[in-house]
């Protein structure tokens, strides 16, 4: 049975078609926390009809969702994805003609935008390497008749081969790694490639701008795309957390040193509010790497 409070949040789930920003705190003080709820593996067992699917307007998607995930949770009683940051500079650094690269692309949410931004002048690559995760991929590219994108269910690493692929107790896809940790609750043994080796490099056009979010294998994934960070017109943007790249030998400041040693700047991404309606993004030049233990940091050659 559906909690009370997600009952709740069915009811007043219609104000989000023309709520501005900011009501995002009614729904917080109505339905609490959304990664707050007993664990997810709990609800997905109680839940009898837990999964929707709902027209997206920013992303001028459908998406499909589990509400016994918590991103999915708050992705359907909010209306809106809650990663703002990639979608923005999607807007700011993919023209006509383009090349958005997701690695670690989830349920496809980012690849989505960036399909319907390219449209039909540019193309996207998709690269998610749990089996069942990219099954959701693949329906929501199916649904939304997406024709500009190829999907890989494979990791993207240093080097060709097999790794166990971790998911932890919360179930929750977007945390699925290849770090190690005590908190496991299943693996999957997938295959990972150098992104050298997928992708025709040279064919590519740009601008080329390529999303890694994979839970602390991002040094591995640059160090597999070496002839890719040659390309004078590539933007990258890394989700940096270093207890994660610790645990697979690399760190923040190591990412930071391979990235500037190829001529790259690192900026730190800012959304600032025009009105309640207008969000705008600020590229703030970073000098020193922050002290935050997870941040975002676009890296671009100036």
């Amino acid at each position: 049975m559906m909690p009370l409070r997600m009952q709740l949040g069915e009811f007043f789930r219609p104000i989000r078609r023309w709520a501005p920003r900011g009501y995002g705190f009614i729904y917080k003080k109505l339905l609490g926390n959304f990664s707050s709820y007993p664990a997810d593996i709990e609800l997905k067992l109680s839940l009898d009809k837990r999964h929707r699917v709902f027209y997206d307007n920013f992303l001028q998607s459908y998406v499909s969702v589990d509400l016994g995930d918590w991103a999915c949770r708050a992705h359907y009683f909010m209306g809106i994805y809650y990663d703002r940051t990639v979608p923005l500079l999607i807007d700011l650094l993919l023209s006509e003609g383009g090349t958005f690269i997701d690695v670690g692309a989830n349920r496809g949410l980012h690849t989505l935008y960036a399909s319907k931004k390219l449209n039909t002048s540019g193309v996207v690559f998709a690269f998610e390497p749990h089996p069942v995760t990219f099954d959701v991929l693949k329906a929501h590219l199916t649904i939304n008749s997406i024709n500009n994108c190829s999907a890989f269910n494979i990791g993207i690493s240093k080097e060709e081969g097999s790794l166990n692929l971790n998911m932890f107790a919360d179930q929750h896809s977007g945390t699925c790694s290849f770090v190690n940790s005590n908190n496991v609750f299943e693996s999957v043994s997938v295959p990972v490639k150098k992104l050298d080796n997928v992708l025709d490099i040279k064919s590519l056009k740009g601008p080329l701008f390529v999303k890694i979010d994979v839970e602390g294998f991002e040094y591995q994934v640059l160090q597999g795309m070496e002839n890719l960070l040659d390309r004078p017109d590539i933007s990258i943007v890394c989700e940096i957390t270093d207890q994660w790249l610790r645990q697979t030998g690399a760190s923040a400041a190591s990412l930071f040193e391979l990235l500037r040693s190829r001529g790259f700047s690192a900026y730190l991404p800012k959304i600032t509010h025009k009105n309640i309606f207008k969000e705008n993004l600020e590229l703030i030049l970073l000098n020193d790497i922050p002290n935050e233990p997870q941040f975002d940091v676009v890296f671009m050659r100036p």
